[in-house]
């Protein structure tokens, strides 16, 4: 693995070859967990403990300073904003069309839409049935903005970093007590591990060496213990025991960064096989965590059909049947069936509009 040179802003400089080493590695291991738990898979509620700390404190990481605030905000606006806010309206307005054509189209349905549309441009609503887990990207955008304001707004020195760090810690810890309108209590809790995430990038190379084998599988048994013991609900901000989450959210990623690493380190060709493909999952996650519960409803639809009912009430209800092992099913066509998707809307003249416009990279 590279090294990783610290410049004297005290920031770091990532290599391409490490991001592409370990940190889509953990991206495709993070997003196939997000879309295990959703599936209501054996164990979920382990996965619920630190699927989303982890992608935050990813995120965290590859935090760089580098550039003016603006350049900052305008690559966040084209990377998150954008796809966030467009990729709702278009799926609301496309769920409206029937109703349109039904004479269903109230002036006292208009303006509600229209305020739905209004809190999503300002990231605090989303289209919950289709497009459930995108809330991540608008949460993300509002963490990252806040964050390189305080890097702008505080002065340089030794314990910026730290300040900063803190600044973000004390919030979060607050927001556990807190009841805030629009499930922000949810997005300023992973904030924190946004900041923790570039506080460890800043000494990654001295505390690369503590993510080991040793480390990993005790981390395994206390985080299984801890899920015997915890149940967490992020969007409701409710949580059984909010330092045994917090311990959980900590080990989860730390465990996830040494399998990432452990396998990027494997000569072994099957190993090498599934890193190339937990890479391209990581280097997809956007496809999957928009999409898959858009694909959920091809599951949904295919056992109305083997029930005899009419496969639209796939499309019309968020209820999915993952009993036996339809888990897996939903797992599987959550995972690839929006990877299939992402690559299809990248082909062709739609292709050349829809990165014109920022929907997809």
């Amino acid at each position: 693995m590279p090294e990783i040179a610290v410049n004297t802003s005290n920031q770091v400089a990532l290599g391409r070859e490490e991001r592409l080493a370990w940190m889509d590695v953990a991206k495709g291991i993070g997003i196939f967990l997000v879309v295990y738990a959703h599936a209501n898979s054996p164990y979920f509620e382990y996965i619920y403990l630190f699927h989303m700390p982890l992608f935050f404190f990813l995120s965290g990481f590859l935090y760089n300073s580098k550039g003016s605030f603006w350049s900052f905000l305008i690559k966040k606006i084209k990377s998150l904003y954008i796809p966030f806010v467009g990729w709702n309206i278009i799926v609301i307005v496309i769920r409206l069309i029937p109703r349109f054509f039904r004479g269903e189209m109230t002036g006292q349905l208009i303006l509600y839409y229209l305020k739905r549309f209004g809190k999503i441009l300002l990231t605090i609503d989303w289209e919950g049935d289709y497009l459930g887990a995108s809330w991540f990207l608008g949460a993300l955008f509002l963490v990252s903005l806040v964050y390189r304001l305080l890097d702008c707004c505080v002065r340089e020195g030794k314990y910026k970093r730290s300040f900063i760090t803190l600044f973000f810690i004390t919030a979060g810890l607050a927001s556990f007590y807190l009841e805030l309108p629009y499930r922000l209590n949810r997005t300023i809790i992973l904030g924190m591990f946004y900041a923790v995430g570039c506080a460890i990038r800043i000494h990654w190379k001295e505390l690369e060496s503590c993510f080991c084998l040793v480390g990993a599988g005790a981390s395994f048994i206390l985080l299984v213990w801890i899920g015997t013991t915890t149940r967490v609900n992020m969007g409701a901000n409710e949580y059984n025991n909010v330092l045994l989450f917090l311990l959980a959210a900590c080990l989860g990623t730390y465990l996830t960064v040494c399998v990432s690493e452990m396998v990027c380190n494997l000569s072994h060709p099957l190993a090498q096989r599934i890193e190339r493909l937990l890479a391209w999952w990581g280097r997809r996650s956007v496809d999957i965590l928009l999409w898959q519960f858009v694909m959920f409803r091809l599951v949904a639809a295919f056992q109305f059909w083997l029930e005899g009912e009419p496969i639209s009430n796939a499309f019309s209800t968020s209820i999915y049947v993952t009993d036996g092992l339809w888990w897996l099913a939903y797992t599987v066509v959550g995972v690839f069936v929006p990877l299939a998707w992402g690559w299809l809307l990248r082909q062709g003249i739609w292709g050349k509009a829809l990165k014109k416009l920022c929907l997809i990279r």
